[in-house]
């Protein structure tokens, strides 16, 4: 078969004409924390603070790590004003993707770190000090351009509502009309092969909103159309399948628990259209949490892996690779205020998932229907407390499991299964790990004596 080399430089070159100034943020923490995302609920989007005196924003921003042509979903327009008035946006490593400050969230059911249903060829890498180019060359075959296609009358007044499209077209002039059939290039991203018969993974936001997927396989001459087998837009995973005969290369799941930070780490995908981009760098730090917003709503990351790879727009979906060759994430956003600063989905967290998208069944999604809060300083006389130490219940949803145990509204949650609650991701982490149906038990302070309740953890998914 011949093989055909890609060249998408044309299709990011408008953007690489803009100025992108971004200012750098003071606080990157995050306090609040939900366990129940509430339909209704107003929730607080994370953006920096526009400021014409050249006042720093108080927030870090975070930015997917897709590229997209004519749309960019989750994007706002960046414009330099004489006077150095600049924001700092949230983009996703493969087009689009969100977190935010006050997350409402929900919590996956822990399901093991196994699959019997990854079937992977492993690679030996040679000890002699190339054990880098190794790891490209055995594992450069498996990972995938995805691009994804729109019929333009769907989306063509999603794109004359987005600042987006006219910063990264670049241009200016309002697009021009198609008909129903007509198929228009949408965003770009990338993906791997980890089992045979065609089954790629890659982040939910690469191939959101798509009427039609390719996926470009390096050495062929041609795209192939893929199937949506399932995808799950909390926990920002898809899995599609492309139908050939070939044989493709499949890269094998690693152990990203036992990662440490300092270890080397590669990252490959399809930056800016340069697609098998290949940079290298080390795990900067670990269970990372960030919140990403978008015009649907909110997502917020969790146990992420911190890398200095570079991490860039159309990474997203790509794997991160150890020395092993093995993948221990999946990369998927990087900070918008700064460089070297990307994050990557562990496979600790994804590889439990992927039967459930392979089947297009739902992922179980343990919550308990509490929004919390951390405890500060000026809350101690309102709440009569004499310690910011623990969890204060900002919100009950009638008929949830706490609800129905009893706990209420300003109720400050001081243990969690006998075991001390120092902030709100304290019990944010312990139900995150809970299997559905699990008793939890809660002990709350509530007008200066403790209660203990026992709230029976559902899945959000039948509530």
């Amino acid at each position: 078969m011949v093989e055909k080399k890609r060249d998408f430089t044309g299709f990011y070159e408008q953007a690489g004409k803009e100025v992108h100034q971004e200012t750098q943020t003071s606080d990157g923490s995050f306090t609040n924390s939900s366990l129940y995302p509430s339909s209704g609920e107003s929730l607080p989007v994370l953006h920096s603070s526009q400021a014409s005196n050249g006042a720093q924003p108080d927030r870090e921003i975070f930015e997917y790590s897709t590229s997209q042509k004519e749309k960019l979903r989750f994007k706002r327009l960046i414009s330099c004003v004489a006077g150095g008035i600049a924001a700092a946006i949230v983009l996703f490593a493969s087009g689009v993707n969100p977190f935010t400050s006050d997350p409402a969230i929900g919590y996956q059911q822990s399901l093991g770190t196994n699959s019997a249903h990854i079937t992977t060829a492993s690679a030996s890498f040679s000890s002699n000090g190339n054990v880098i180019p190794s790891i490209v060359q055995q594992s450069n075959g498996a990972v995938v351009l995805i691009k994804t296609y729109t019929k333009s009358s769907n989306r063509n007044s999603d794109i004359l509502n987005d600042p987006f499209w006219f910063f990264f077209g670049g241009r200016s002039e309002q697009p021009e009309s198609f008909n129903d059939s007509q198929l228009r290039l949408y965003g770009a991203g990338s993906g791997f092969f980890y089992k045979k018969g065609g089954y790629i993974l890659t982040n939910e936001h690469v191939i959101a909103n798509a009427d039609q997927i390719e996926v470009t396989v390096d050495g062929s001459a041609e795209p192939f159309i893929a199937t949506v087998l399932g995808k799950s837009v909390e926990h920002d995973l898809a899995v599609i399948k492309i139908g050939s005969e070939q044989d493709f290369p499949v890269l094998e799941m690693g152990d990203s628990d036992a990662m440490n930070v300092g270890d080397w780490v590669v990252a490959i995908g399809n930056p800016a259209g340069f697609d098998n981009t290949v940079t290298v760098g080390v795990i900067s730090a670990k269970e990372r949490e960030i919140p990403v917003s978008d015009k649907n709503g909110q997502r917020q990351y969790r146990h992420l892996l911190q890398t200095d790879a570079s991490i860039n727009s159309g990474n997203s979906g790509g794997p991160l690779i150890n020395l092993d060759g093995k993948v221990i994430g999946m990369n998927t956003a990087k900070s918008s205020a700064a460089q070297g600063i990307g994050f990557a989905i562990p496979t600790s967290v994804f590889v439990p998932l992927i039967k459930y998208l392979e089947e297009g069944k739902s992922i179980p999604y343990s919550y308990i229907g509490l929004s919390l809060s951390d405890i500060k300083e000026d809350m101690l006389d309102d709440l009569n407390l004499n310690s910011v130490k623990g969890a204060l219940v900002a919100q009950v949803l009638p008929g949830t499991p706490a609800f129905k145990a009893g706990i209420r509204q300003y109720d400050v949650i001081v243990k969690i299964n006998g075991q001390a609650v120092e902030k709100s991701k304290d019990v944010v982490n312990q139900v995150l790990t809970l299997p559905i149906g699990e008793k939890v038990s809660l002990t709350v302070l509530r007008d200066g004596k403790e209660t203990d309740f026992i709230v029976v953890v559902a899945d959000k998914n039948t509530a």
